[in-house]
């Protein structure tokens, strides 16, 4: 008798033991979609780097996301405008890997198909999405979505500023996503790349955009600890310190809280000014502008701040309106459509991706929409 009830004691312990590894393997495979902040592709790896970047071969370190304030604060109330827009973005994809077709104007801006497709990559990662995620958005695979970006820009690499800056954001939105080696590597490499496209005056080509998301890059590789060439974010800081010097210049201003966490109360004023005289009608979208200011005023103003309560939630307002569940209107190009999808998105994720300025009060942001 006694020897069967050890029998069944020691069967009891082992299908105790089978439960708790079954669990803890269903825990990790739920890791693998969102989790934290933004960065990460190589368009071009370091020399004798025989694997591609991006191609998910065996051998690959699969770092895999974690969950964290990004998943929590979309189920929060987020899920309705951002969530749906990314599965209309994934819709759109290329059989190559890519976003959009030939370069194409969009608001006064030249953009390239690489440049649309980094974009696009930043978007996914923004949200916390990476290339080892399991979910579905719509019926297309995040993570496949996602590596076959990343697959394209290393076959098609970017060859001007703008597109060589969004690929470095993205590969350091990866890097830091999945805490990998590899693609802390590729990041560090994209990040020299760029540093060869700094003109003498610290703008990348004398271009706005490209210089803010070059800027970007460097405040990512500094938020995510990839610490890129310090002459290249110091020489952009000095030149966005001689552009405040000369003149108040709100988007000198967010950039050098990005590149430096330098920002005084003088100038989260300008910025706060600045955004407030941007119409936020939605018979005129201003993509790229209401992207920049919602980003600029997140973070001098924080989610309780009254010019975020109320020009912030007017601009997201109407850029809801001015779309649907599924994306905006396809009134462009394939390439101008991609870049207007991936923007609009982007304005609806500064409040859960990005950091405030040193100061600013925090506290728990409200659903798009609620003021």
């Amino acid at each position: 008798m006694r020897r069967r009830l050890l029998v069944f004691a020691a069967l009891l312990l082992l299908a105790l033991l089978c439960g708790v590894v079954l669990r803890t393997r269903e825990r990790s495979a739920s890791r693998e979609s969102p989790g934290p902040e933004i960065h990460g592709v190589a368009a071009g790896r370091p020399a004798g780097q025989a694997d591609s970047a991006a191609d998910g071969n065996a051998g690959e370190e699969r770092g895999q996301p974690a969950a964290g304030p990004v998943r929590e604060r979309m189920e929060a109330g987020d899920a309705l405008v951002s969530v749906l827009p990314l599965a209309g973005l994934l819709s759109h994809q290329n059989e190559d890997g890519s976003w959009g077709d030939l370069s194409e104007a969009f608001e006064g801006r030249i953009w390239t198909r690489e440049e649309a497709t980094a974009l696009v990559l930043v978007t996914l990662l923004g949200a916390g999405y990476s290339h080892v995620s399991k979910e579905k958005l719509g019926d297309r695979d995040a993570g496949d979505a996602i590596k076959a970006g990343f697959m394209f820009l290393d076959r098609h690499p970017p060859a001007d500023a703008g597109g060589t800056a969004l690929v470095a954001l993205a590969l350091s939105e990866l890097a830091s996503l999945t805490e990998s080696p590899k693609w802390r590597g590729q990041a560090d490499a994209a990040l020299a790349r760029l540093a060869a496209w700094q003109c003498g005056d610290g703008t990348w080509a004398g271009d706005a955009v490209s210089t803010r998301f070059a800027s970007m890059a460097l405040a990512s590789a500094r938020i995510h600890g990839l610490l890129p060439l310090p002459s290249l974010a110091e020489r952009a800081a000095a030149q966005v310190r001689d552009r405040l010097a000369a003149a108040p210049d709100a988007d000198a201003a967010i950039q050098l809280l990005w590149l430096t966490q330098e920002f005084s109360d003088e100038n989260r004023e300008l910025v706060r000014a600045t955004c407030l005289s941007v119409p936020t009608e939605t018979s005129a979208p201003d993509y790229t502008g209401w992207y920049f200011n919602c980003l600029a005023l997140y973070q001098a103003d924080g989610p309780r701040g009254e010019s975020w309560r109320t020009w912030g939630t007017a601009a997201r307002i109407a850029l809801i309106q001015a779309g649907t569940k599924t994306g905006w209107p396809r009134d462009g190009g394939a390439t101008a459509c991609a870049v207007r999808d991936a923007l609009a998105t982007m304005t609806l994720e500064v409040y859960y991706r990005y950091e405030f300025a040193p100061g600013v009060k925090a506290g728990a942001p409200k659903p798009w929409g609620w003021p």
